[in-house]
């Protein structure tokens, strides 16, 4: 720190100017103290600490100093010693696990990281291709393949976690490729698979440090949404390169040229679905019929194996050993419903609500006719009903039997209710009533179920009573 300069906290410069208007007969000591929140006993050793030594007497003594658990320097210098010598590819917790039992030299994990950062022996890994998307599904990796390929060629061998787009983990099926991995085995790339958890923490580490400082560098900038984040990337990405970005230890690169053309990469990057073509040289897909156009009639073709190639955006590719057929689209049906893994159902179910908020409502008019409304017919009474059950009352005062009287057949028309003699009832008490018509004119017909018999009347029902 240059001379005549004064390191002071938050807190010290208010302190000075009030200790200071205390010093010069200003202020009293007890408005001072009620200031600054101290006893009077403080604020007094502060005004003497301040005409002692002015504005740079109410720094902290302890400030600069030695900590008291402070490790010894040379414990510090053995232990970077050892971490450049037989340690330098270790990240700070294996280091630090490391030392205790082949040194004796007990240190924090978190006190060794600040050490190595420190002397540059750790720092965290490169950024390559950052990148912002929706889901961790196939597409995602597909088309930052893709990006990475035209950017800086084939790889040699990624490293990933087992994550199911990386690897079959169902038992009986390891090492079965992948809709992912078909993509890398056709470029002659070999992935490689983190088998441990700690060798799964690797990778997550490394991400950690981008993705927290990526968060509030967005916020910062004022980017809310996915596409504006990922214009930013590259912006964050070389800034974040060449802050902590460390140097390979050897300089050649390891990334091939790629063989393929763009025409030719554009099937190796999608998903691939296999068919066998028919006599009609014709295969379904996506609810779609497709025929292939072959030079000739085209029987070599009938019953071969080919390659459905379907792209990000909608073109579908035929393959057949490795060679695209021309082909032309012979029936169109409904589209399938698409199956979404369990990453991308939250992003589904959010685009579905969104698109739902967007569509207008729709009102009905007045004259529509689901605003006429017609209110439900009550039902008749039967015999059981009582007074103040809303049936009407019989000639005496009393429930009775009612019928429905109605034009003749089947046709409905207007109902009146009729009394029915006494005598003209069931004998098992409740019965039902059914309105019919007869032939020549108006009448009516009572009904009672006998055992066996229909609900109609037949089979045991009282005969006919004229209206």
């Amino acid at each position: 720190m240059p001379e005549g300069v004064v390191s002071l906290s938050r807190r010290e410069p208010d302190r000075v100017s009030v200790v200071g208007a205390v010093s010069e007969g200003r202020l009293r000591q007890r408005e001072a103290a009620d200031r600054l929140g101290l006893f009077v006993r403080q604020v007094k050793r502060l005004v003497r600490r301040y005409r002692e030594g002015g504005a740079a007497g109410l720094a902290s003594g302890h400030r600069n100093g030695h900590s008291n658990n402070a490790l010894d320097a040379g414990v510090r210098a053995r232990a970077l010693e050892l971490v450049r010598e037989r340690y330098r590819d270790f990240g700070p917790t294996p280091a630090s696990e490391k030392l205790p039992g082949r040194h004796g030299i007990r240190v924090s994990r978190e006190t060794l990281r600040k050490w190595m950062a420190g002397e540059g022996l750790w720092e965290p890994r490169r950024l390559v291709l950052p990148r912002l998307v929706p889901a961790e599904a196939v597409r995602a990796y597909m088309e930052t393949l893709g990006e990475c390929l035209s950017l800086h060629g084939r790889m040699v061998a990624p490293y990933s976690d087992r994550h199911g787009v990386f690897r079959v983990n169902s038992r009986g099926r390891e090492g079965a490729p992948t809709r992912f991995t078909r993509a890398p085995e056709t470029l002659d790339i070999e992935p490689v698979h983190a088998r441990t958890p700690q060798a799964k923490g690797r990778v997550e580490r490394a991400n950690q440090t981008p993705r927290d400082r990526l968060v509030k560098e967005l916020r910062l900038r004022g980017v809310s949404d996915v596409a504006a984040a990922n214009a930013h990337l590259p912006a964050f990405a070389e800034d974040h390169n060449r802050r902590f970005a460390v140097p390979p230890s050897h300089p050649d690169d390891a990334h091939r040229p790629v063989l393929q053309g763009a025409d030719e990469l554009k099937p190796v990057l999608s998903p691939r679905h296999g068919r066998v073509l028919s006599k009609n040289l014709t295969c379904r897909f996506r609810n779609r019929e497709y025929q292939v156009r072959a030079k000739g009639p085209g029987h070599t073709l009938r019953g071969a194996r080919v390659t459905v190639c379907e792209g990000f955006d909608g073109t579908v590719t035929l393959l057949h050993k490795g060679r695209p057929l021309a082909h032309r689209v012979l029936a169109r049906g409904e589209p399938p419903v698409p199956v979404a893994d369990g990453k991308c159902v939250s992003r589904l179910v959010e685009e579905a609500k969104r698109k739902q908020a967007a569509r207008p409502r729709w009102k009905p008019a007045p004259d529509h006719p689901r605003h006429r409304f017609e209110p439900a017919r009550r039902r008749p009474p039967n015999e059981m009903s009582r007074p103040g059950d809303g049936a009407p009352a019989g000639a005496d005062g009393g429930a009775g039997p009612w019928v429905h009287v109605g034009d003749g057949g089947d046709t409905p028309g207007p109902r009146v209710h009729r009394e029915v003699p006494g005598e003209a009832r069931g004998a098992a008490g409740r019965g039902f009533l059914r309105a019919a018509g007869g032939e020549g004119g108006r009448g009516v017909r009572v009904g009672q179920p006998a055992p066996g018999g229909g609900r109609d009347g037949g089979g045991g029902g009282v005969p006919a009573v004229p209206s």
